[in-house]
């Protein structure tokens, strides 16, 4: 089944603003993560992701000319820090 990923960012975007939260991590193999107040909080209501989620967000983020802050240096492609600007 494929996946609705412009749903799924809508959805996280939607958490992040109810969540008052300032980032939004995405990485292959973890749970989606987002800092409020400086703490990583884990997003245990989703499904760990794949490397085919992450991209997948990643496409619709681009698409649609949301920034993102960038790819850290130790980072793998697979990896994605969202910054709510």
């Amino acid at each position: 089944m494929t996946k609705n990923y412009e749903q799924l960012i809508q959805e996280l975007i939607d958490l992040l603003m109810h969540e008052t939260a300032s980032d939004l991590h995405l990485s292959a193999g973890r749970l989606p993560f987002i800092r409020v107040s400086g703490e990583l909080i884990p997003l245990s209501k989703y499904q760990v992701f794949t490397p085919e989620d992450v991209f997948g967000i990643l496409r619709v983020i681009s698409a649609d000319a949301v920034s993102y802050t960038h790819l850290r240096a130790h980072e793998t492609k697979a990896n994605l820090v969202c910054r709510l600007l």
